[in-house]
Formats: structure tokens, C-alpha cells, sequence
């Protein structure tokens, strides 16, 4: 099933800010890229402590110069908005440019700033005790709650924080040049915390990723990277033998699929990408199940569909998530990613690469 027209206005949960080829598909990777922020273990409550992590994307390298690595991005966050006027984000930006001023460079925080600002991937938060009791009460509103919003800015150089912005968030990318930096360098969004009135909330749980019928040694939340040395850590068990050889990749050092490069334009084959999602992240929400989709994205190749809905509000499981990602033309490592969200925050991960030859 596919993402049905009600449930695009769920995604932004995380929202990327900014501008640039309008006629790029969102599932191709160019440039810096946030594909996801977790939030803990899913559930925001009053006066608890929020461990936000940031799942970068990064593929410069086809912006840059043969043989040069581009430099490491550096991360900043922004947070202390909490119920803004009408819930929504643009009313949190005059309280921001008023925190880019107390900042100043963000070099040394003013004594009180020190946890409304991040320098890293991971982040924690600070939820009010007072979230839901400032809450407006809004009558259609299925459950009470409380929002919190928290900026981000990923940098390909130095960050820096500027109130004299007033479109869009304050912050602002320097390279080591001295010049702004391009925005394939420089990504600017905020991510949403929603604080429930009793109710307890579980972030989704990827348990795989196969591609074309085969469990790839992929790179999930709860299990950290497969690395390999060599093509023989890529072998197949004994006795078995795997659809697509796999090969240790110079580049990342994953084990990874092997196929040819395709020159056949729209004719290049399609292969299957699908999540795996236990059972146990179905959960019900007011008066149905809560809705869980997910997304893809790809540094090559072509993706049918950006994303997939795998819980349906009524229905519950939809049965098969899964996408098609059409082989690319030139020969690359190209690395492909799932996201999984939910409704409420809920978000988890995972990634693999295959290796076009």
C-alpha cells in the first residue's frame, strides 16, 4: 500500500528547511542530508530527560574536487521552545533569534544556555515539568498534549548563530574559506516532541532490512556495524550461498552485494528493498492503531517510492512495505537507507551498501 494523501501531513515530525532542486526525487542523497532524529525510547513526558539522535547522511564526495574529502560536518542544536502560540514552529523563531543573541559565537555559553545548546549528533533534552498543564486545551484534540520544538543546523564547517535573521531559523555555515557554505554543505530543520497526557509511546522496532528476498547485513539502531577486512568475512555460511556475491567494500568496509551496472536506462532492472518490523511496534492509538510508514533513500540509483505506509490507521499492518530501487548506471558503492517512523515520534533506522561494478 502506499503512503496514503491523509498521511503526508504526519511526516514532518522532522522537518529539513531549505532550498534546492525542485526537481530532485526526496529519496536521492546529494550533499548533507538528516534522514531521522530518535527520540529516546520514543516516549516525552513532563520533566523528563529527552536523548535525541540524529541519523546523518553524507555524500559530498560527488560534490568535490577528484581526490579531495570534503571536511567534517559539525553539528549544532537549539532548543527551549516549548508550547509556542497556535503549536505551530515558525512561532518559536523570535524566542530563537533571542537565544542566537545570548549565544553570541556559541564558543562559551552563558551560564543558564548550557542545555538549550548541542554540539553533537546526540543531544539531550529537557522537557518542562509544566508541559502539559500550559498546553492549550484544543476540544477535536483525541489525546491532551504538550509540543516541544528543538532546531538543528549540520554544518560543513563552522556553525554560528545570527538574531539578525528574521526568515527562518537564526544560524548560520562557514567554511574554512571564511565564505557561507552552499547549501549541499549545510542543512537547517527542527524536529518535534510531543508530550502525551498518559500516554506512553514506543519507537518502532527494525528487526531487518532484506534486499531482492535476502537479509542483508545491514546496519540497524540496536546493532552497530558489520564491519569486514576482507571478501572472505562476506562469505556465505556452509553450505549456502547467497543470490548476489558479496564483497568486502574498499570505501566502507561493509560487506556488500555485487551487481553490474546498468546502461539500459528506463529498461535497468528493479530490485526489492523491504523492512522488517516486529510485530510488537503495531500499537493503538485513540481509536484506532497508530500509523507507522516508511522511507527511502539512496546516495544512487532510483527508488520507486519514497515511502511506504506499514501501519494503517484502520487496517493495522498493511502486509508488504516493501519499495523498488533500480540499479544505477556507473560503478560505485552505493549505500541505501530505511527509516521508520510513527505518529507520535517514534523513529529507528537502518542502512547497507551494495556494490555496483
Amino acid at each position: 500500500m502506499r503512503v496514503a494523501r491523509h498521511l503526508l501531513k504526519l511526516l514532518p515530525l522532522t522537518l529539513v528547511l531549505g532550498c534546492g532542486n525542485d526537481f530532485t526525487a526526496p529519496s536521492a542523497v546529494g550533499g548533507l542530508r538528516v534522514l531521522a532524529v530518535q527520540q529516546g525510547n520514543g516516549t516525552v513526558m513532563p520533566g523528563s530527560t529527552v536523548k535525541l539522535s540524529m541519523l546523518l547522511a553524507d555524500n559530498r564526495i560527488i560534490d568535490s574536487p577528484a581526490g579531495e574529502q570534503p571536511p567534517e560536518p559539525t553539528v549544532a542544536w537549539l532548543a527551549g521552545c516549548n508550547n509556542p502560540p497556535g503549536r505551530q514552529y515558525f512561532a518559536c523563531l523570535p524566542a530563537m533569534r533571542e537565544l542566537a543573541a545570548a549565544l553570541g559565537d556559541g564558543s562559551a555559553p552563558p551560564p543558564g544556555m548550557t542545555s538549550k545548546l548541542g554540539t553533537e549528533t546526540e543531544f539531550e533534552v529537557s522537557i518542562p515539568d509544566d508541559i502539559l498543564t500550559t498546553a492549550p486545551l484544543v476540544p477535536h484534540d483525541p489525546i491532551h498534549y504538550g509540543v516541544s520544538y528543538v532546531f538543528f543546523v549540520v554544518c560543513a564547517g563552522t556553525p554560528g548563530f545570527d538574531p539578525s535573521i528574521t526568515e527562518g531559523i537564526p544560524v548560520t555555515c562557514t567554511g574554512p574559506d571564511g565564505k557561507a557554505v552552499g547549501t549541499s554543505g549545510m542543512v537547517v530543520g527542527f524536529t518535534t516532541l510531543y508530550t502525551y497526557d498518559g500516554g506512553a509511546n514506543l519507537n518502532p522496532i527494525l528487526t531487518a532490512l532484506d534486499f531482492d528476498g535476502e537479509e542483508m547485513p545491514a546496519t540497524l539502531v540496536d546493532r552497530p556495524e558489520m564491519s569486514c577486512k576482507t571478501d572472505e568475512d562476506c562469505a556465505p555460511p556452509a553450505g549456502q550461498s547467497y543470490r548476489h556475491p558479496r564483497i568486502c567494500t574498499l570505501d566502507t568496509r561493509t560487506c556488500a552485494p555485487v551487481l553490474n551496472a546498468c546502461l539500459s536506462g528506463d529498461d535497468c532492472p528493479e530490485v526489492r528493498v523491504t523492512p522488517r518490523i516486529d510485530t510488537a511496534s503495531v500499537e493503538r492509538y485513540s481509536d484506532g492503531y497508530e500509523v507507522i510508514w516508511a522511507s527511502y533513500y539512496a546516495t544512487s540509483g532510483a527508488l520507486r517510492e519514497d515511502a511506504r505506509l506499514v501501519v494503517d490507521r484502520t487496517a493495522g499492518l498493511t502486509g508488504d512495505p516493501t519499495t523498488l530501487w533500480k540499479i544505477p548506471d556507473k560503478r560505485s558503492t552505493s549505500r541505501i537507507w530505511v527509516t521508520v517512523n510513527d505518529q507520535r515520534g517514534g523513529a529507528t533506522w537502518g542502512f547497507f551498501d551494495v556494490a555496483i561494478q
